[in-house]
């Protein structure tokens, strides 16, 4: 019965925060209808590409507590599809694949400066992207990995 609650309001929690990015970014409503919503107790909030899998507590957890940082991680979420970050070249190296595209993602939501999500995680990157974006002009995953490559970054 706690689940299937926790489930609904999950559930719920999930289609407002979709809603909510909606309003400021309309031309983003084929990429957010294109995910399905599927809860898998257990799983860190996650796309394959057409599932967006979700723990209904974590969820429900977060939203609660800061619906600002759901809204940053389901837009982090749903940029990564946009950008077609999970289909890499399989020559690439995919610890420092992932970092660069997290990175140029959360550049991306920085940028966009929308007060849905305005979380503390965005105030803790600022600096730390400034920095980075001194040393490599083009925030895109791309060029990130580029970047890593030369310098010898792997962590």
């Amino acid at each position: 019965m706690a689940y299937n609650a926790s489930g609904r309001l999950a559930q719920q929690a999930l289609e407002l925060t979709r809603n909510k990015l909606l309003v400021s970014l309309r031309f983003m409503n084929a990429a957010f209808a294109h995910l399905k919503l599927l809860a898998q107790p257990g799983q860190t909030i996650a796309t394959d590409g057409t599932y967006l899998r979700y723990s209904p507590a974590d969820v429900a957890r977060t939203f609660a507590s800061s619906p600002e940082e759901l809204a940053r991680t389901y837009l982090h979420i749903m940029l990564h599809d946009v950008f077609l970050h999970p289909f890499p070249n399989p020559n690439m190296d995919a610890a420092r694949w992932d970092a660069a595209c997290d990175i140029a993602v959360e550049a991306v939501i920085t940028q966009l400066a929308l007060p849905a999500t305005a979380s503390p995680r965005a105030a803790r990157q600022t600096a730390a992207l400034a920095q980075l974006q001194a040393e490599c002009p083009q925030l895109t995953a791309e060029a990130l990995y580029r970047y890593f490559a030369d310098k010898g970054i792997d962590d």
